[in-house]
């Protein structure tokens, strides 16, 4: 068997009988009422993608970074409070979405993830990322909203392959000068933070056709804008 969906039931625990699944390439566990995962998790080798969200998990056991054919990690609404710091094992992840948890800080190895492609942080008690998020080169989706920013670390904008920034919902007085270089940008959320100004490079971003500027402290729009 290649996919096993055991989603919507009342599961407490991985049953045992999945480690004799090798070739299982999907397993989805979605809204379970999973609060602890066994090593074995990591027997799966052929794991491709793996849903948990929606379950009690307080931590993820650190033969997670075995699942080295996954593709899709799935953790969102959860109670998760740490990522192991082995993550950046996981060396084919192209998704990743831990929204909706208690994270505090991420492990600096994330950003190691070089086929990461999304990757979902939005609801969390974080207060910053890694100065080295500009790393994930492949990242054409990322969602930090509602997660207490005050400040984005100038290499965000060295992800030249981002269509889709979502900065909603945090603490943030100014964007870096350099957002302009995000050429493949699409859609750029800035709604209800405390931004005063906008930098002038914003016009450089050609591709836009969503800019939310919604319950911030703006007075003016730099003139750049009307070249979008």
């Amino acid at each position: 068997m290649e996919v096993l969906l055991l989603d919507n039931n009342e599961l407490d625990s991985l049953p045992h009988q999945i480690n004799l699944l090798p070739k299982l390439t999907v397993l989805n566990l979605h809204t379970n009422s999973l609060r602890h995962i066994s090593s074995s998790i990591g027997e799966l080798r052929q794991l491709q993608v793996l849903d948990m969200a929606g379950n009690w998990l307080v931590e993820l056991p650190e033969q997670i970074n075995q699942l080295n054919q996954l593709k899709a990690l799935y953790l969102q609404d959860n109670s998760l409070a740490a990522l192991p710091e082995s993550i950046n094992q996981l060396a084919v992840l192209e998704n990743l979405n831990v929204g909706y948890n208690s994270l505090e800080h991420l492990p600096e190895s994330l950003t190691l993830l070089k086929k990461l492609k999304t990757l979902e942080l939005y609801d969390n008690s974080l207060t910053s990322i890694p100065d080295s998020i500009g790393m994930i080169e492949r990242l054409q989706t990322l969602n930090l909203r509602v997660i207490s920013l005050a400040n984005i670390p100038e290499s965000i904008c060295e992800l030249k392959r981002l269509e889709i920034l979502d900065l909603s919902g945090n603490w943030l007085t100014s964007l870096p000068e350099r957002i302009g270089q995000l050429q493949q940008l699409e859609i750029l959320d800035l709604s209800d933070n405390s931004i005063n100004a906008v930098p002038a490079s914003i016009g450089h971003l050609k591709g836009l056709h969503t800019l939310d500027l919604r319950f911030n402290f703006l007075n003016e729009l730099p003139q750049s804008i009307s070249q979008l």
